[in-house]
C-alpha cells in the first residue's frame, strides 16, 4: 500500500468531512 495515497485520501476526505481529521488522528 502506498502511504502517500492513503494520506492524500484522508486529506480529500477531510475536505468533505472536517471531523474525519480528528477521527483518524485518535
Amino acid at each position: 500500500m502506498k502511504v502517500k495515497m492513503i494520506m492524500l485520501l484522508f486529506q480529500i476526505l477531510a475536505i468533505f468531512n472536517p471531523q474525519v481529521r480528528f477521527s483518524w488522528h485518535s
